[in-house]
């Protein structure tokens, strides 16, 4: 998956010094190239790509997905 590679990129450097790393989901979409326009759109893959992430990779980190409204996600990417 094309984004995979992206996001486990985005993910080491944003785990340099913080365990935990939160990011709304149509920013982290704008980060990694993502097209989708929609937030449902976007997590449904991040959370395919963190499942891949921490199968094929040496980073084991897990995802919460919290929707405070309607068209809005926030994810918190956290290190295990």
């Amino acid at each position: 998956m094309k984004y995979c590679d992206r996001l486990h990129a985005v993910l080491v450097d944003s785990f340099d010094e913080d365990a935990v790393w939160t990011i709304d989901a149509m920013k982290l979409s704008a980060m990694i190239n993502m097209p989708e326009k929609y937030p449902s759109f976007v997590v449904r893959k991040i959370e395919t790509a963190v499942n891949r992430i921490n199968r094929d990779t040496s980073l084991d980190i897990s995802l919460d997905v919290k929707r405070p409204r309607h068209g809005k996600a926030i994810l918190t990417f956290q290190k295990r």
